[in-house]
């Protein structure tokens, strides 16, 4: 099935990969196992530098660089390795992902480090041509030529991984659905492809998300259609086969017996990696999209997806009887028993072959303007519609070519630039463990595996739609018998001081109601000294300082933009120095807010976007918290400048009102919005501007840069409405 060249070559990738992976798990200290949660907590977008809205995540840009690789070509993979071991490759398998995922964090956040992260330099529309810096291989040997021959072999292996195999999966679905015309349904999608890769990444990592979201609906729902006419046989034969694995039904031993064995089991080990494509940063060249400074937070990111390869073997482990009847030929995959895969099957699997599609071209241009002086973008894409075309001509003109010379042919051109690829981690492995180290300082005490799980729960749970809920119940109007017990329960719980409340309680016909709650008169005085600001509300001083070169501190180690927190407005250049101020409100704080200063109202911008809790425990632990959360901002010219006041969305804050506007927070339809008052609406110092329906957070924003904070200032500073939190100097 393979020549002895081949066989060679894969037996040294197969010992090559498994030696390194010892040798950087032991080299990083397990990190794969002391990091495997985060990982998975940078992987989700909880990390990223801005609101996942508005830029692509370290999930999607894995979904474009190795989606197809991790749910297709896998399975392509694991029935290369079955036929050339046997059903005891799998535990095997199992193993080998362990020790392949420190590789994949070396090779790609070394590979993220050689492009160019300054803020200047970040793109959201694709990838420069500067930014391909020359890749880990020349930073490892210094040698152009070796540096020049691993770009043109990926660049092969790119063109058949993620563009032929794709293209041969939409070809057997448009044999189902369009005969006779499977030429004209590939250069149809190819041009739909080419597209969407000539519109920014962020929208093509949107529609490679929406399509795998579609893909699986569709699979699910097919099979749950199709399950009644399923070979119930197999399925029920599964797990009373599973012993056969290890026994004398099996081609090999589990544990081989001579040398000749041992080579055998390296060379379908090093079989596997190389279809899938271990070891290439292909996908850190994507996630430098991301607008992150964090080489290790893409190195986190992607050993978290090559974890992910861990179920293809275990899911063979249990349907390996079905899997055995499952083969491919030139035309596609198919079963045997049941003749051709069922066309929901088949149409999931194309609209995975686009997502593949895309991260190809990405993937494939910033390589190849990286061998060639001048903009080759328009070339590129030309080469990959020759090669679809191609592919289906070959295809209709050609049905007697089997699948497996296409993988023969990925296999020759991929296991050299693996090779070359694994030993440049090697010699990198001490820049590596230093990378590693550094992040381990910054974080220090934060690494602690019970926060990490709460802020990955928080980030996947359905926040906007519980905290709509939330609402929803508050509204409700509550007997006269009720109101007492129940507002007074939820009082203590919170240890609200009932009298500072305007009115009894009595008076509160639902707990919406007393959230929002006035306050008695005199309880708060606002303070009427000049040149002063004082607290829009009752809460404590989270984070406070000056602004420098528009960014903002959120925690340590964690920081955002104006940019970020005030996105398409007119206002952010205003903001770029000068101070900012966070002030969290807790459930038992009084939930409306006031304005700092006297002066005129000159507009608001209201931003949709999550509803994540804006506790301590998130703020430490999600970059960017307050430009992913809704926000709805307040613009106050005052005779000392110009002041912004951000109301920022949490969990279970069900809207946020203004006093001034009909406008209103959390809807089910929301869109970006940006409104200027031509007429003059002035609002005097403590007037009230808007209100919670819970607690969350409200920043201020201050454009003068002789504002100077109180000197006891300092953080998780009580402060009450109307109080001076800082003057203007003379």
């Amino acid at each position: 099935m393979i020549d002895s060249f081949i066989s060679n070559l894969l037996l040294a990738a197969g010992l090559v990969l498994i030696g390194a992976g010892i040798f950087l798990s032991w080299r990083l200290r397990l990190f794969q196992i002391r990091s495997w949660l985060f990982s998975f907590k940078v992987l989700s977008g909880a990390m990223d530098w801005g609101p996942t809205s508005a830029h692509i995540t370290h999930f999607t840009a894995a979904l474009l660089g190795r989606g197809f690789a991790i749910s297709v070509i896998s399975l392509l993979a694991m029935k290369m390795a079955l036929l050339l071991y046997g059903p005891a490759i799998w535990p095997w398998l199992v193993i080998s992902v362990f020790l392949i995922m420190p590789l994949d964090y070396v090779v790609n956040s070394l590979e993220h480090q050689n492009f160019d992260s300054s803020r200047s330099q970040w793109s959201k529309t694709a990838i420069d041509e500067h930014d391909y810096q020359g890749d880990i291989v020349s930073r490892a040997f210094q040698m152009p030529i070796l540096s020049l021959i691993f770009r043109l072999l990926s660049l092969f292996a790119i063109t058949i991984r993620s563009i032929w195999l794709p293209a041969i999966l939409l070809l057997q679905f448009a044999d189902q659905i369009a005969p006779g015309f499977q030429l004209t349904f590939i250069c149809l999608t190819g041009a739909l492809v080419l597209v969407l890769a000539s519109s920014s990444i962020l929208r093509q990592a949107i529609v490679s998300k929406w399509l795998a979201l579609l893909a699986l609906i569709i699979f699910l729902l097919g099979l749950g259609l199709d399950w009644s006419t399923l070979d119930k046989s197999l399925l029920a034969a599964n797990l009373s086969g599973l012993p056969g694995l290890f026994g004398t039904d099996a081609t090999l031993p589990l544990w081989p017996r001579n040398l000749e064995q041992w080579i055998l089991l390296l060379i379908s080990m090093g079989s596997f990696w190389t279809i899938v494509g271990a070891a290439d940063p292909q996908t850190a060249r994507l996630v430098k999209s991301i607008r992150t400074p964090n080489a290790n937070h893409t190195g986190l990111g992607i050993m978290a997806t090559s974890g992910l390869f861990v179920f293809v073997p275990l899911l063979v482990a249990y349907s390996w009887p079905n899997f055995f009847a499952f083969g491919f030929s030139s035309t596609g995959f198919y079963l045997p028993q049941n003749g051709t895969l069922p066309i929901w099957f088949q149409a999931s699997l194309g609209l995975l072959a686009i997502t593949a599609l895309q991260g190809a071209i990405q993937s494939g241009n910033a390589i190849f303007r990286s061998l060639f002086p001048f903009n080759g973008r328009g070339f590129f894409w030309l080469l990959t519609m020759v090669a679809l075309v191609a592919t289906a001509l070959q295809a209709v003109y050609q049905t007697e070519q089997d699948l497996y010379e296409v993988l023969y042919i990925l296999i020759a051109v991929s296991v050299i630039p693996l090779l070359i690829s694994v030993i440049a981690a090697l010699r990198l492995s001490t820049p590596a463990f230093r990378l590693m180290q550094h992040w381990q300082s910054e974080r220090k005490s934060q690494y602690e595996i019970t926060k990490d799980i709460l802020v990955l729960l928080f980030h996947l749970l359905p926040k906007n739609t519980l905290s709509r809920l939330f609402g929803l119940l508050s509204y409700i109007h509550l007997p006269h018998f009720l109101r007492g017990p129940i507002i007074t329960t939820f009082a203590r719980a919170y240890r609200i001081d009932l009298d500072e409340a305007h009115g009894e309680i009595r008076d509160y016909p639902s707990l919406n109601r007393f959230f929002t709650r006035a306050l008695r008169e005199g309880v708060r005085v606002v303070a009427n000294e000049k040149n002063v600001l004082v607290s829009p509300v009752d809460g404590r001083m989270s984070q406070f300082g000056a602004i420098q070169d528009g960014i903002l501190i959120q925690a340590k180690g964690l920081q955002y933009s104006v940019d970020d927190l005030l996105v398409n407005s007119e206002f952010a250049s205003r903001f770029q120095t000068g101070s900012f101020c966070v002030l969290y409100l807790s459930p038992q704080d009084y939930h409306r807010i006031h304005s700092p200063d006297a002066g005129r109202i000159l507009g608001y911008s209201y931003h949709p976007g999550q509803l994540f809790p804006v506790n301590q425990l998130m703020v430490n632990g999600l970059s960017a918290l307050f430009p992913k959360n809704e926000r709805l901002s307040t613009f106050i010219e005052t005779s000392q400048g110009l002041v912004a006041v951000i109301k920022v969305g949490a969990t279970n804050v069900g809207r946020i009102s203004l006093s001034y506007d009909s406008i209103r927070s959390n809807r089910w339809f929301r869109s970006e919005r940006h409104h200027l008052y031509h007429e003059d609406l002035l609002i005097a110092r403590g007037a009230e501007l808007g209100r919670f329906e819970m607690g969350s957070t409200v920043i201020l924003l201050i454009e003068n840069p002789r504002f100077n904070f109180l000197k006891e200032s300092h953080s998780g500073l009580r402060v009450r409405y109307g109080q001076i939190i800082g003057a203007f100097a003379k």
